[in-house]
């Protein structure tokens, strides 16, 4: 929950800092290699794929993805884990 009085500042530095657009069709193979054995959606995989490239984490409040995913990808990180 967002303290009462937050909600203004909080607006205000996520419109500060646009999101980066990133093209997909460089990372398709890789999303497509993560996505077949898995059997995971390469929507999804485009995600991991692009985690991987950038060296981040990713978070995600999709546990079969975590479930299936964690064991290679370390950096797959669930939602629930954050404190």
């Amino acid at each position: 929950m967002i303290p009462q009085g937050d909600a203004d500042r909080l607006l205000t530095n996520v419109l500060s800092m646009p999101p980066q657009f990133y093209p997909y069709l460089p990372l398709l193979k890789s999303a497509l290699d993560i996505a077949s054995p898995a059997r995971i959606g390469v929507y999804d995989c485009l995600y991991v794929a692009l985690a991987e490239r950038e060296g981040c984490d990713l978070l995600t409040a999709d546990d079969r993805l975590v479930r299936t995913l964690q064991p290679t990808f370390a950096f797959v990180t669930s939602l629930a884990a954050l404190p």
